[in-house]
């Protein structure tokens, strides 16, 4: 009966990626960059007086009033756009300072160039126009990367056609705009070996028409320093969005949501900040490390609380481990040019706090606040803080926009407690959504030590081929590829990083996330596999089984439950239950009757397998209910109010990042 429930399974996904169909393409993008590199060049014709300004905090460019030159050199790292992408359109942000005195000040045109020579940033620095002394690898005038390699060419080399123009309205913010920068963009997606970034010039033909503007070293660079903004068609590809969403009844009276997108891995995630109902009280607020459990004693995880039960989600999201954040301040330029200053989640710190404000609508970009990945948000939590106290005045799950497909194994009547929520956007399988698989684990070892004593229990954990009520029945690890997991270069080829993952058996969940360290009260963690996929082919999990070994690095099988696929639900925001597995198949009998078929099947092999029927996400609070374990009702793994479609399809093809 196995093959039945695996083949049930994947046919009620086939019917669930119908319909959520309207992702499973491609679409435009929208996709923000800050600069990797950016200095000016000060015309000095003499060897000997070469000037340099790699790290101050304003570039330059035209004209001085005493007829001195100033070009400013920008870079901006794009290798991480997905292959095949198509620009559609580029435009360069500048933020100006405006000049003591506005009178008798030409309006300059801007032009941009591409440049053609790599060049140097060296550690020079100076808030004024005339540099400083030119250091090792800085760009001059006439050093690409001072004192090694010359410009062929006095002040820099670089197309003389522009690229892009502007011509500003008095002292306005600059936006460059010009078919030339997406085609620069363009070209340099085929060769990054040729990206030397651009060359600003401002009118050069007359004195008085330089132009000060913030650099990546500024204080505002997050706000006002130079950014690359990119238009973007990637076929087969979706970006990733989610949001915190805070109620009114359930947040203390604050109501809104913190949005996310980020339209590939690399790229800037979009935070926008919508709140109302802050009456000047909240100050900082962070991403935290876990998702919100439910307070009374719940089993699941919710949208939105507030108070003290906060506390469940831990600190602030540093995977990086941040010594000292102090050095953290907004608007953060220490983060974009080291993000180690600040800790992933410090969003305060990085943007400023909330302080003073009643309401807040704001459209905020972070460079280093990835959404997927090892370090990725999805799934945790952010949480406001009083501005007074800095106690926690309420906090909501980070959860994502797009559909998703959710698996459980329960390991509630295991010699171990708890369980492993595993969940994939439902597009996954279609090429367009995001591939890797989330994992939250709940999990305890009641035989282990007080979680007290510094001694830990350390389980080995793999997926195994079959579904089996008992650890006897479940096959050996799941290892489609014939993977060599004994030979020596196993251990070097297979990781934990997104390249490693697929190196290793599909099933050896140990030497892709470690072993899960587990004491006699319920530990959590959260893992990202980009190789586990739940339903897609050969590769599939769901309907496998997870096998958890004896402790202390033991050999045998200690605990072992099926992945089983949960029936999705929507949620129409109301935090009610919503949808059953025999609501599902009168919904898709319609789109496809086979898969309807399939999924009654399905239900009917659980009901006789397990005497209860397929359980939706939604539902899991009743299934979870009859927990006997105290520990294991004060913490769980899925979201009762987690919003796998809300018909709304903007919310699937979110253009923004």
């Amino acid at each position: 009966m196995a093959g039945v429930f695996r083949a049930a399974v994947i046919a009620a996904t086939a019917a669930v990626l119908l319909l959520c169909a309207q992702p499973c393409k491609g679409e435009i993008v929208t996709a923000v960059f800050f600069p990797v590199m950016d200095a000016t060049l000060i015309e000095k014709n003499s060897v000997a007086q070469q000037a340099g300004n790699s790290r101050g905090k304003l570039l330059f460019s035209g004209r001085s009033a005493t007829g001195t030159l100033f070009r400013a050199l920008v870079k901006f790292d794009v290798s991480q756009v997905p292959a095949g992408a198509s620009v559609k359109s580029a435009s360069l942000s500048l933020g100006f300072e405006l000049p003591q005195d506005l009178s008798d000040r030409p309006v300059g045109k801007v032009t941009v160039h591409r440049v053609t020579t790599s060049w140097g940033e060296g550690p020079s620095s100076s808030e004024r126009g005339g540099g400083k002394p030119a250091q090792p690898a800085d760009p001059t005038w006439l050093y690409a990367a001072y004192s090694d390699r010359t410009w062929n060419t006095k002040g820099g080399d670089f197309e003389q056609n522009p690229s892009g123009t502007h011509l500003p309205n008095d002292y306005d913010q600059a936006s460059v705009t010009g078919s030339g920068l997406a085609n620069d963009v363009q070209a340099w997606l085929a060769q990054p070996s040729d990206n030397y970034g651009w060359i600003i010039r401002v009118d050069e033909t007359e004195n008085m028409t330089a132009r000060k503007f913030h650099s990546s070293e500024a204080d505002e660079a997050l706000v006002d320093g130079p950014r690359l903004t990119l238009t973007l068609d990637i076929p087969n590809h979706r970006a990733v969005a989610a949001r915190a969403r805070f109620r009114r009844e359930d947040s203390d009276g604050i109501e809104g949501e913190i949005s996310f997108s980020q339209a590939f891995p690399g790229a800037s995630t979009r935070v926008a900040v919508q709140l109302a109902g802050l009456d000047q009280r909240v100050g900082n607020y962070h991403v935290h490390s876990l998702p919100l459990f439910a307070p009374g004693g719940g089993a699941e995880l919710v949208g939105t609380v507030a108070g003290a039960t906060c506390s469940d989600t831990l600190g602030h999201w540093d995977p990086a481990g941040v010594a000292d954040a102090s050095g953290c301040t907004a608007p953060a330029r220490q983060h974009l040019m080291a993000p180690t200053a600040c800790e992933v989640g410090d969003l305060s710190g990085k943007h400023g706090p909330l302080q003073d404000k009643s309401d807040v609508s704001v459209v905020l970009y972070d460079p280093d606040l990835p959404l997927t990945g090892p370090t990725g948000i999805l799934f945790r939590s952010v949480v406001l803080h009083h501005a007074a106290t800095d106690a926690r005045v309420t906090c909501a799950t980070i959860e994502p926009k797009a559909p998703q497909l959710v698996a459980l194994a329960n390991f509630s009547s295991t010699a171990l407690g708890g369980h492993v929520l595993l969940m994939q956007d439902a597009a996954a399988g279609s090429g367009t959504g995001n591939t890797e698989t989330t994992l939250i684990v709940s999990m305890r070892d009641p035989n282990a030590p007080a979680a007290a004593d510094t001694q830990v229990y350390q389980h080995n954990w793999h997926v195994h081929e079959l579904a089996g009520d008992t650890c006897s029945d479940v096959g050996g690890h799941f290892n489609p590829r014939q993977v060599c997991s004994t030979c020596d270069a196993y251990t070097q080829t297979c990781g934990s990083s997104p390249s490693a993952q697929p190196q290793c058996e599909v099933g050896d969940l140990s030497h892709k996330h470690g072993v899960l360290t587990l004491t006699d009260k319920v530990v959590v963690s959260i893992f990202r596999d980009v190789d586990l996929p739940l339903v897609s082919g050969d590769l599939a999990v769901a309907g496998r089984t997870i096998g958890i070994h004896q402790a202390n690095l033991g050999t045998l099988l200690q605990a072992c439950a099926t992945m089983e696929l949960q029936a999705p639900a929507s949620n129409d925001g109301s935090g009610t239950s919503g949808g059953s597995s025999v609501s599902l198949i009168v919904i898709v009998i319609p789109v496809v009757a086979a898969a309807g078929i399939a999924l009654l099947a399905l239900v009917l092999y659980r009901t006789r397998r397990t005497g209860s029927r397929a359980v939706p996400v939604s539902s899991y609070k009743e299934m979870m209910s009859k927990e006997t374990d105290p520990d294991l009702k004060s913490a769980g793994s899925v979201f009762d109010d987690m919003e796998l479609d809300d018909g709304n399809p903007q919310d699937h093809g979110d253009s923004f990042v």
